[in-house]
């Protein structure tokens, strides 16, 4: 169990990929802590299942767009878990929506979740590491290089997010902490019931991924575990895409 004793916090961690980030943690040995927003009986169900694998798991709600929640989340982490070793964005918003139409309310809310989020969970993390390094990973999506339709605000807090990054393992490196960017591929959650053309969209990204299938969850989760662990210890500041070559394909 390569996460062995380790403390790892999972923004939005109730379904989906933060679910499966979750799980496979702590079946790697990793105690966890979830955040989730409303779904408050999925992220008792995702801790139910955690402490089958023998480890600490707790839920706390937050919103990730308030500063004073993203202090008090470290604030339990480290009275209830006694500090932390991973730290995983993961936790997003938007409206699928033109540029054009997204109200300031939207994008203040987008901005501060996607974003803003990082930097004050980051800030909060240095103060809780439980030993002289760390890592964290920020979750992020095709949409922060790619155009595509009634994205460009998730697109944009996305691409911010990847700048934030880079320009935080410049400045964290040097003190033991490695930074990093996982984009998955198109997965079969939560999120394709809010398009459209679910179906449509599904079929088009299978034509165009070389692998021939859509990512699951759980892929994406076993990537994160590596890259949080000593095996990546010299992979920092990079974005990882996880998709089956979709990302190569003109």
């Amino acid at each position: 169990m390569i996460h062995q004793g380790k403390t790892v916090l999972i923004t939005g961690g109730s379904r989906g990929l933060g679910r499966a980030l979750a799980l496979e943690f702590a079946r790697q040995g990793a105690h966890v802590a979830v955040t989730y927003l409303t779904e408050a009986r999925l992220a008792a169900a995702v801790v139910d299942e955690g402490r089958h694998f023998g480890v600490r798991c707790v839920a706390m709600q937050a919103d990730l767009s308030d500063p004073n929640d993203c202090n008090h989340i470290f604030d339990v982490v480290t009275t209830e878990m006694g500090g932390l070793d991973v730290l995983i964005a993961n936790a997003a918003t938007g409206v699928f929506e033109p540029v054009s139409a997204v109200k300031v309310k939207h994008w203040q809310k987008t901005l501060g979740t996607n974003v803003l989020s990082l930097v004050l969970l980051q800030q909060a993390f240095q103060r809780s590491l439980r030993e002289r390094s760390g890592s964290i990973l920020a979750i992020s999506s095709a949409g922060a290089v790619r155009a595509l339709p009634n994205y460009g605000l998730v697109g944009a807090s996305k691409a911010a997010l990847e700048a934030i990054v880079r320009h935080l393992a410049l400045e964290l490196g040097p003190m033991g902490i490695r930074v990093n960017a996982i984009v998955p591929g198109l997965m079969d959650t939560h999120v394709l019931t809010l398009l459209e053309n679910r179906n449509g969209v599904v079929r088009e990204a299978i034509r165009r991924t070389p692998l021939g299938r859509i990512v699951t969850p759980t892929e994406v989760a076993l990537v994160a575990s590596f890259l949080a662990s000593e095996g990546a210890r010299f992979i920092h500041g990079q974005v990882i895409n996880v998709d089956g070559g979709y990302s190569i394909v003109g």
